[in-house]
């Protein structure tokens, strides 16, 4: 492409690239980095992206297509252009690196008139003639331009994306569809590392993640707390003492975990409290609140990120088809609960029509297939909540005894970050204003705060079964649904589970939670748990609300149990 259409592109370019110009000094006017390394908290994937993508990209020696999937505001963006900081660190010559964001208007324009193909198609060109060879381009959300996928698929096959030293990385927020995309791009992924799968998910920041990032004593200790004789900034290692603390009869995990309460107990309790459950794992409101406490702003300065994360969801739904309204009704009406059982029967009967800020009119049922409509846009799509499967029984036998299902279709919702409960429990009743301050008023139960007694519990329980959930990721690198809350005939036994194949040992390890605000309130559910462990040769962690608790062994209606404060539980996921 020669001419004023090559010129034009390039100029709008230009702008969204502002290392071609100044390699040099373009990260530190980069407002998203400078509030990265501000904050302290450090990129998910980052490591792997280096070595594994950027490195053979480098080298010539592979091409791949990599995308990244991820809630709104989750730090997408400031990974990626932490990659693009340290690809032209490595050697990329800067104008080999292109950056396009899809929700940029002038870019969109562009776009709407010659194709996203025809844009690719001259950055791959013009990347590869100033990089020797190489390229590395980036699009960031996609999902704002329908056919992303299609364009990508077409430069693939003609060749142009499938030459080595080539690296395309393509974010974007809703996985609704991003696997429509994953069908088209099927065997297009490129392998680079050993990686063929080509797809991440980036969840908000887990608690422990949060705690090694904003404490020193805590980071230390994780660089030199062992247990088997690794450090447990391994995730092997929190593994491992995850399976030996569920394992019945087993003394050195008992020891390890009080051990590290003495180091670093009241680190996680205060970082727990004090942050985490007030703005979760979102970088952009961990960074303000960070800020808060260092006496720059006021607390009054989270609205814009409760605000954000609620008007978000509501704004993106229409381009699943889904009313706004609707959606907004249905939240105010069956999802302020943080932790819920339901079934698809109960959420068609919400009514979603009338009533809606004082007017009047008839409401109607929303309907087994909206209601089915919207769950998967707040559960796939926008990952605002977590559907955790009922367990019933095991399939197999002895180590290799799987939790398996229940086809009948009780599930339990939970919120995946304590950030998005606020946003949606209190926006969505039309609190603007002051959200911060009433988050805070329902962490603790207490008897002046009408429904904490109930919130404050849901809400931990919320917070700690996502991050069980989550356990996929670390053993997988994916998303595989061994997950779920347990039940024995009509009775719920405890709260989550999680189960992975212990490759060393060839055996089935499973790891029951109970959560609970104090340990006074868990002897009812002992009895019920006691055939079940049992049948499993498990020993119940049972995950404490309550501040001042310090872990220990306990055993009851022949059951033993592993008392842990959540805060410390969190800093081993």
């Amino acid at each position: 492409m020669s001419g004023p259409k090559k010129d034009e592109i390039l100029d709008v370019i230009k702008r969204l690239n502002p290392w071609w110009d100044d390699p040099r000094e373009w990260t530190v006017k980069d407002e998203d980095l400078r509030a990265a390394e501000y904050s302290g908290l450090r990129p998910r994937l980052y490591h792997i992206a280096v070595k594994k993508w950027v490195n053979p990209v480098i080298e010539k020696k592979a091409w791949a297509i990599r995308v990244l999937r991820g809630p709104r505001r989750v730090g997408k963006t400031t990974l990626i252009k932490t990659i693009i900081k340290k690809a032209i660190e490595l050697g990329m010559p800067p104008k080999a690196v292109a950056y396009l964001s899809l929700d940029d208007e002038e870019l969109q324009r562009i776009i709407s008139r010659l194709s996203l193909r025809v844009v690719l198609e001259l950055l791959v060109e013009e990347a590869r003639a100033r990089g020797g060879g190489r390229a590395v381009i980036v699009i960031d959300e996609a999902t704002f331009y329908d056919k992303w996928a299609l364009a990508v698929k077409n430069l693939i096959d003609q060749g142009t994306l499938r030459m080595p030293g080539s690296l395309l990385i393509v974010t974007g927020s809703y996985s609704l569809e991003l696997s429509e995309a994953k069908r088209q791009l099927e065997g297009r992924m490129g392998s680079i590392g050993g990686d063929s799968r080509g797809q991440r998910f980036i969840y908000p920041f887990r608690f422990s993640e949060v705690l090694e990032s904003l404490s020193k004593a805590a980071d230390n200790v994780y660089k030199s707390f062992t247990y088997k004789g690794r450090p447990l900034r391994s995730i092997p290692a929190r593994l491992a003492l995850l399976k030996d603390l569920s394992t019945p009869g087993e003394a050195e995990s008992i020891e390890a975990l009080e051990n590290l309460w003495d180091e670093i107990g009241l680190h996680a309790e205060s970082h727990f409290w004090g942050y985490y459950m007030l703005v979760g794992g979102f970088p952009r409101a961990l960074t303000r609140i960070i800020n808060i406490k260092r006496g720059v702003g006021s607390i009054d300065d989270l609205d814009e990120d409760y605000n954000a994360a609620f008007d978000l969801l509501l704004r993106d739904a229409s381009r699943f088809s889904i009313d706004e309204e609707y959606l907004e009704l249905f939240i105010r009406q069956a999802l302020l609960q943080p932790a819920k059982h339901t079934n698809y029967g109960n959420l068609s009967q919400v009514i979603v029509t009338g009533g809606k800020r004082g007017s009047q009119g008839h409401g109607r049922r929303l309907g087994l297939e909206q209601a089915r409509k919207m769950l998967d846009y707040l559960v796939d799509g926008a990952r605002y909540l977590i559907k955790l499967r009922r367990i019933v029984e095991p399939s197999g036998e002895g180590v290799l005894a799987t939790p398996q299902p229940d086809p009948g279709g009780e599930i339990k919702l939970i919120y995946s970050d304590p950030l998005l409960f606020h946003s949606l429990f209190w926006v969505s009743q039309g609190h603007k204003t002051r959200v911060a301050e009433l988050a805070e008023s329902i962490l603790e139960p207490r008897p002046d705060v009408k429904g904490s007694e109930v919130l404050a519990p849901g809400l931990l329980e919320a917070v700690v079964c996502s991050h069980v959930s989550r356990i996929d990721l670390l053993t997988q690198g994916d998303d595989a649904g061994n997950y779920g809350f347990w039940k024995h005939e009509d009775t719920e036994v405890f709260d989550c589970a999680s189960w992975w194949m212990d490759s060393r040992e060839r055996r089935v390890t499973v790891v029951p939670i109970e959560v609970t605000w104090s340990p006074r309130k868990a002897a009812d559910k002992m009895a019920n748990a006691s055939a079940t462990l049992s049948g499993f040769n498990r020993r119940l962690i049972l995950v404490i609300g309550e501040k001042g608790v310090k872990p220990r062994l306990e055993a009851s209606y022949d059951v033993e149990m592993v008392v842990v404060p959540a805060p410390l539980f969190l800093a081993l996921i």
